[in-house]
């Protein structure tokens, strides 16, 4: 029977060779950049042609626990060091569950790079993932994707738990939301006698950034102006004006625990007006270099 439509129970998605559970949304497509072949005596273009190599692109968005922990450690650690992962979304027959069984066409991404990875809690919602890739092709086939799991646990508010240092003891709020978030950029490398990049390599530096909103119990801002303030030692003798960094900042949602390394607190404010509660919200962000950058993230 021809397909009609798709829609989003007769699909399932795989990354790196695993199928994701608890998927929300997917979203895929093919980028071309055109430029106008024009000369004087002719007002319409004469060509238009593509100068730049086609980037795929794969984003979706699934419950925390959709990918196993030590699935998301390998992707994320891989992507630092340039690592591809190939990308498949499986199209089964309309109305009904997925089913990996014969007559199933797919989308393919052969060589995805993970460009942006996110996890979001807020109070009232289950906490997501959302994980963006870029790519060097797209085909259509007919791969098999195997059927998620049947859904049975999924981390909630109550399983949430965002920890800072002692320095920040009298910072109290009650977070109403916290999100991590992870941004690397990929450059596509083209040669002369091709028209497709033949590699994407990692734009350094990558960073990531946690983000915590939430009622202000506390006004106290001291924490933030010693950081701005603070003074730290650079080499053994001269010292200089800097940004104080934070030993550990981690943001825990039951078993994946997103920790920030030697962070900085880039911004913090606080918003009050009559008839709402008063709110803070408060950025941290570290900035990575590589394998061996001063400031890092891990999963634990």
């Amino acid at each position: 029977m021809a397909r009609n439509r798709i829609i989003y129970q007769s699909q399932a998605v795989r990354i790196n060779g695993n199928t994701v559970n608890g998927v929300q949304s997917a979203s895929y497509g093919l980028d071309l950049a055109r430029e106008d072949v024009t000369q004087y005596g002719q007002l319409g273009a004469v060509d238009r042609v593509i100068l730049e190599a086609p980037t795929s692109n794969l984003e979706t968005s699934f419950y925390v626990s959709g990918l196993s922990l030590v699935n998301t450690q390998n992707m994320l650690s891989g992507s630092i060091t340039g690592g591809q992962f190939p990308l498949l979304v499986g199209l089964s027959a309309e109305g009904a569950d997925y089913s990996a069984g014969g007559g199933q066409t797919s989308v393919s991404i052969k060589s995805g790079y993970l460009t942006s990875y996110s996890a979001e809690a807020s109070v009232g919602a289950i906490p997501t993932n959302s994980m963006s890739f870029e790519g060097l092709d797209i085909t259509y086939g007919s791969d098999s994707v195997a059927a998620p799991a049947a859904l049975t646990s999924f981390p909630l508010q109550q399983d949430v738990e965002l920890s800072l240092t002692s320095d920040y003891a009298n910072f109290t709020t009650h977070a109403q939301s916290a999100s991590f978030s992870y941004e690397l950029g990929v450059e596509p490398l083209q040669q002369l006698g091709g028209a497709l990049a033949y590699a994407r390599v990692p734009s350094y530096p990558a960073n990531a950034t946690i983000t915590v909103d939430g009622l202000a119990v506390s006004g106290d801002l001291g924490a933030a102006i010693a950081n701005i303030n603070a003074i730290q030692q650079r080499g053994s003798t001269a010292t200089e004006v800097g940004f104080a960094e934070i030993a550990a900042l981690s943001l825990n949602i039951a078993n994946y625990k997103y920790q920030l390394l030697n962070a900085t607190l880039d911004s913090v404010s606080f918003d009050s007006s009559i008839g709402d509660n008063a709110t803070c919200s408060a950025t941290f962000s570290c900035s990575i270099g590589g394998a061996n950058s001063h400031s890092n993230f891990r999963l634990v």
